[in-house]
C-alpha cells in the first residue's frame, strides 16, 4: 500500500568520508528528496550512488525506507539485510529491527522475522505498546487461526485497473472508491512519494461488472493532487474526504515545503460536490486523513500523525456538534494505537470499528483488525479478522454492511491487477467481538424452597436503568432477551403477590 499516513523518524545528515564530489552531490539531493517524502526520486538517486561504490549505514537505512514505505518489501529486505550484516556493530535504531522483521514476514521468513521482532522489543523497551502486545503472541496467533476462514466469495473487482484502486464506502448502492486510473489526460501528474499518478474519487454500482460505467465524482472534489477515502452522510447531502492541502485552486505547503493530507467537507448540489471547505481540526505540518462516521454521525474517526500520539499514525476521534462545528480531536488511546501505524478506520451501523495496523501480531504488513466500541468510543478486545482478508501484504480500507454481511477491502497482495486492488467478500460467520453470557434465574420460596413459576422479574443495569421485564419460565428458569456482558454488573427485582419484593445484584464473570 502506497498511500495513507506515514511518519518518519528524524534523520541525521550523512557523514561523508572520502567519496568523490559527484557522490556527495547526489547524496545531498537524495537526502533532500527523502526528507520531503519524495521516495521515488530519492530511491533512484540512492541506487545510482550505491552503484558507484559508495555505501554507508545511512544510505542503506534510507534506501530500505524508500522501498519499505512504498510497500516494496522484497527490495527493502535486501537493503535492510545488508544494513544488519555490514553495520551490525553500529546498532541501527530500534525501528529498523521492526521494519526488517516486517519485510522478512512478508517474504515468508517467519522464524527470522520473529527473531527481529524480539530484538525490537528488547531495544525499544518492555513498556512499549508493541512489547505489551507481543507478550501474548502465541495466544494472538491462535486467535488469528480461529478467526480465519470466515469469508466466502473473495473476488478481485472487475472494475480494478493496472493502477492503484483502493478504499470503499457504499451509499445508495453506489461504491465510492479511490483510483489513480488513466483518465486520458495529456498531462498526467505523478506523486513523488510513490511515482504513481495522483488519485481521484470515483463511483460505480456496488454490484458492478466489468461492463458497468465507472464515474469520476463531479464538482470541486476534483483537483490536480490526491483525493481519497470519502464517507457520505446518510441523507446524502455531505461528503467528507481526504485531499492533499489544496483549496480555492491553490496548493498549500507547510514550513518544510510538504503538501500534507487534510480532511475536507463538500456539499451535494444537484449531484455535484461543491462548496469544499477544510475542517477546523486539521493541523498544519501533519497529516489528517481517512474519515469515518459513528452510527449517529455525531463523531468522526480519522487517522493522523500529529503530536500527542503513540507512533507513526494513530486513530483519533472528534465530536460533530449539531451546528456542524467540530470539537477538539481526542486520541483513541493505547487500547487501539501502537508505536507503528493505525489507519483506515471504518465504523459500522452496529458500532464495530475496523482499522488497519502494522503494530500488532498479524500475518504481515498492514492487517485489518476489529473491536466493539462502547457508548463512549472505548474499544473492547481487538481481533485480527484473519485470512483470507489478511495476508502477508498490506490489507486495509475494510467496509462491511452488517445486515447483508457483504463488503469490500483493499490489498496489494500478489495476483492483483495493479498496485492496490479492491476485493469484494461475503462474511459467513461474524466475529464474536464481545464476551457475552446468559443469565438463567430460578426463583424459590425462602422457607419451603419450592420453585416459584409465576413471578415478575425486572432487569436493570448497575445504574438502575431498566433493561427488561421477564415472566418467561422454561425448564425451571426465567429467561431474558438481554445480552449479558462479561464483567458487567446487573440488578434484579423479583415481585409476586403475597411475597416481599426481593432485589439483588449480579456480577457477571469476566
Amino acid at each position: 500500500m502506497k498511500k495513507g499516513i506515514y511518519t518518519l523518524a528524524l534523520f541525521t545528515a550523512f557523514l561523508l568520508g572520502n567519496t568523490d564530489v559527484q557522490a556527495q552531490a547526489g547524496l545531498k539531493k537524495a537526502n533532500k528528496e527523502h526528507d520531503q517524502w519524495a521516495y521515488i526520486d530519492a530511491m533512484n538517486i540512492y541506487e545510482k550512488v550505491a552503484k558507484r561504490g559508495y555505501v554507508s549505514k545511512d544510505l542503506l537505512e534510507k534506501l530500505g525506507d524508500a522501498y519499505y514505505f512504498n510497500a516494496r518489501y522484497a527490495e527493502a529486505e535486501k537493503h535492510y539485510e545488508r544494513l544488519f550484516t555490514e553495520y551490525a556493530s553500529e546498532a541501527p535504531a530500534s525501528e529498523y529491527y521492526y521494519r526488517y522483521a516486517q519485510t522478512l514476514q512478508h517474504t515468508g521468513k517467519e522464524a527470522e522475522a520473529k527473531n527481529y521482532y524480539n530484538q525490537f522489543v528488547s531495544k525499544a523497551g518492555s513498556n512499549t505498546q508493541i512489547a505489551q502486545i507481543r507478550k501474548n503472541e502465541a495466544q494472538l496467533k491462535a486467535q488469528i487461526q480461529e478467526n480465519s476462514g470466515r469469508y466466502d466469495q473473495v473476488n478481485n473487482l472487475a472494475t480494478n485497473t493496472q493502477f492503484a484502486d483502493y478504499g470503499s464506502y457504499v451509499h445508495n448502492n453506489q461504491l465510492y472508491f479511490t483510483s489513480a486510473r488513466d483518465t486520458g489526460s495529456l498531462h498526467k501528474r505523478e506523486h513523488t512519494w510513490t511515482g504513481n499518478a495522483f488519485t481521484s474519487l470515483y463511483s460505480v454500482a456496488s454490484t458492478a461488472t466489468k461492463d458497468d460505467k465507472v464515474t469520476r465524482l463531479k464538482g470541486k472534489v476534483k483537483s490536480p493532487l490526491n483525493e481519497s477515502t470519502a464517507v457520505i452522510t446518510k441523507d446524502g447531502n455531505t461528503m467528507y474526504f481526504t485531499r492533499n492541502n489544496y483549496i480555492n485552486n491553490e496548493r498549500k505547503y507547510d514550513s518544510n515545503k510538504n503538501t500534507n493530507l487534510k480532511i475536507y467537507r463538500a456539499e451535494n448540489v444537484n449531484g455535484k460536490w461543491e462548496n469544499v471547505t477544510e475542517l477546523s481540526f486539521n493541523m498544519d505540518g501533519y497529516n489528517t486523513a481517512h474519515p469515518t462516521l459513528s452510527q449517529d454521525e455525531a463523531t468522526m474517526y480519522f487517522s493522523s500523525d500529529r503530536p500527542g500520539g503513540f507512533g507513526g499514525s494513530d486513530l483519533w476521534q472528534v465530536a460533530i456538534h449539531p451546528s456542524g462545528a467540530f470539537g477538539g480531536p481526542v486520541n483513541m488511546g493505547s487500547g487501539i494505537n501502537t508505536e507503528m501505524r493505525e489507519t483506515f478506520p471504518y465504523v459500522t451501523e452496529t458500532g464495530e470499528l475496523y482499522f488497519s495496523s502494522d503494530g500488532r501480531v498479524g500475518l504481515g504488513g498492514l492487517d485489518v483488525y476489529a473491536t466493539k466500541l462502547d457508548r463512549n468510543s472505548n474499544p473492547g478486545e481487538i481481533h485480527n479478522v484473519g485470512a483470507p482478508i489478511n495476508s502477508n501484504a498490506d490489507d486495509f480500507a475494510y467496509y462491511i454492511d452488517p445486515a447483508t454481511k457483504q463488503g469490500f477491502f483493499s490489498s496489494n497482495r500478489d495476483g492483483g491487477k495493479g498496485n492496490d486492488d479492491i476485493y469484494s467478500f461475503y462474511e459467513t460467520k461474524p466475529l464474536q467481538l464481545e464476551c457475552i453470557q446468559k443469565l438463567l434465574l430460578t426463583v424459590v420460596d425462602s422457607k419451603t424452597r419450592n420453585i416459584i413459576t409465576d413471578a415478575n422479574v425486572t432487569l436493570y443495569d448497575k445504574l438502575y436503568n431498566q433493561l427488561e421485564t421477564s415472566n418467561r419460565y422454561e425448564n425451571n428458569t426465567y429467561t431474558f432477551n438481554n445480552e449479558f456482558k462479561c464483567g458487567e454488573g446487573y440488578r434484579l427485582k423479583v415481585e409476586k403477590n403475597e411475597y416481599t419484593t426481593k432485589e439483588d445484584f449480579v456480577q457477571m464473570n469476566k
